[in-house]
């Protein structure tokens, strides 16, 4: 009887088995094909919420996994940006170790107003790429949630409208109404009249004293500061058993030779600067000569690792 009853048994729930794997799976998912326009992505499902990418027409979207348990407001699909993602934060909402507090924002450009693209999570990796100002620059390294428009709400408010068919016929009616009405003559006009001719001899040109020519100002362009940027591999000017040179930073080319000196005293994170010796960077600032020497500092205002 115990064989039989568990026979039984195991040939039921072979059955249920069966039955659940015949049925489709309770995803509410949207099948993943190209965009058909360009499709603005927000940081909320609301429209009054922040920019903070588009996706092209063509661009098959990414969905994550799980987000049908999410309740989204009609007509908004939730879609992943893959990173990594260029993001600024201000040097106020950095820790000790000039990493961003978890809750910080992560903006999408140097200044308060930028959208902010998402918020610094526990457990999130970034790598310092460059500071311009108050603005510390990182690289982000993984997907950061979006919202986009579906257009199925568009497309159902468009079948339920109704057609107004009336209007046209009316306005058709009007013209036929306008036809009928007899035109008034056109009013004759009057002839112009033509002024006399001024005199044919024209006035003589007024008399201009020439002045002796001014010789003119020296220019001060070449020794006034002009903003540059300039690529190049960031080194250090300290040497042991050498003489101190005028900057302790400069900017080589790739045969180590100096374009010129760099003052970071205008970078607020100078303790970190030497995590850029040796590498490729990007700086921008005003440049100036060294009094008494043919050289050239830049007073750099922001640097950042080049791509």
């Amino acid at each position: 009887m115990k064989t039989t009853a568990l026979i039984r048994h195991t040939a039921a729930a072979a059955a249920f088995a069966l039955a659940a794997a015949s049925l489709p799976a309770a995803d509410n998912a949207p099948a993943a094909s190209p965009l058909p326009a360009p499709a603005p992505v927000y940081n909320q499902p609301d429209t009054g919420s922040a920019l903070i990418n588009t996706l092209a027409a063509g661009t098959t979207p990414a969905y994550p996994a799980g987000e049908s348990a999410v309740a989204l407001p009609p007509g908004w699909l939730a879609v992943e940006l893959a990173g990594p993602h260029t993001i600024y934060v201000r040097d106020t909402d950095l820790n000790k170790q000039l990493d961003p507090k978890p809750g910080a924002a992560l903006r999408r450009e140097p200044k308060t107003d930028a959208p902010v693209l998402t918020t610094m999570e526990k457990g999130d990796t970034v790598e310092l790429t460059g500071q311009k100002g108050r603005w510390i620059q990182f690289q982000l390294n993984r997907p950061v949630l979006g919202y986009i428009q579906s257009a199925a709400p568009a497309a159902e408010e468009t079948k339920d409208k109704p057609q107004a068919t009336s209007a046209p016929a009316a306005s058709a009616a009007a013209p036929s109404a306008a036809a009928t009405a007899p035109s008034a003559p056109a009013p004759t006009a009057a002839p112009a009249t033509v002024p006399p001719p001024a005199s044919s001899v024209p006035p003589a040109p007024p008399v201009v004293a020439s002045a002796p020519p001014v010789a003119a100002a020296p220019s001060t362009a070449a020794i006034a500061p002009l903003p540059r940027s300039m690529k190049g591999i960031f080194a250090s000017t300290r040497r042991a058993f050498a003489p101190r040179r005028p900057y302790d930073y400069q900017l080589n080319d790739n045969a180590g030779n100096r374009y010129t000196y760099l003052d970071v005293s205008k970078l607020l994170m100078t303790e970190h600067i030497e995590k850029y010796i040796g590498r490729d960077v990007i700086i921008y600032g005003l440049a100036e000569a060294v009094p008494n020497t043919k050289d050239i500092v830049i007073r750099v205002e922001t640097l950042q690792l080049a791509k």
